[in-house]
């Protein structure tokens, strides 16, 4: 019985080995330090273009007509355009930060998507809607009353955000 101990013990070292050398010749091929570099994509922050129609500022928002709302711009949006390499209009991702939390999206010519809706502590975080024409986001208190919703459309190439602190 030792001896068939023996040769299982050999056996296995024996495979172990073998295993060994050819993960480490595998991965001397995958770790070549000459590899050429993929590039990476550049961020560029547009510059908006005044248009005639009134665009929301972080001093002054413009409430959608509901009752018991009072509007109220708690951060300032932020942009920042990539470039991805395929054809149609640029992706624009801009961002609106306040007491409830973020929200992050990205505009596409006139679509909107919602990339992230992220609540402060002490919020919770409800999404009415993820585009393409509107965002909707809620983000409620946990203790207490109190909400602020959030919504996002795509002005000026970029996303803009209206909120109403309720």
């Amino acid at each position: 019985m030792m001896v068939w101990a023996v040769v299982w013990i050999l056996i296995v070292a024996a495979a172990t080995v073998s295993v060994w050398s050819a993960i480490s010749r595998a991965g001397a091929h995958v770790t070549n330090p000459a590899a050429p570099k993929l590039p990476t994509s550049t961020a560029v922050t547009p510059t908006p273009e005044p248009t005639p129609e009134a665009t929301p500022r972080a001093s002054q928002a413009t409430p959608l007509p509901t009752p018991r709302t009072t509007p109220r711009a708690t951060s300032r949006p932020t942009h920042r355009e990539t470039t991805t390499g395929t054809a149609g209009p640029a992706a624009v991702q801009g961002s609106w930060s306040g007491q409830a939390g973020r929200v992050t999206a990205t505009c596409r010519g006139q679509r909107i998507k919602l990339d992230a809706a992220v609540p402060a502590d002490g919020f919770t975080v409800q999404i009415g809607n993820r585009g393409p024409e509107t965002l909707e986001i809620e983000f409620h208190r946990t203790r207490g009353e109190g909400e602020f919703k959030v919504k996002g459309t795509c002005r000026s190439g970029g996303p803009q955000f209206v909120v109403e602190e309720d």
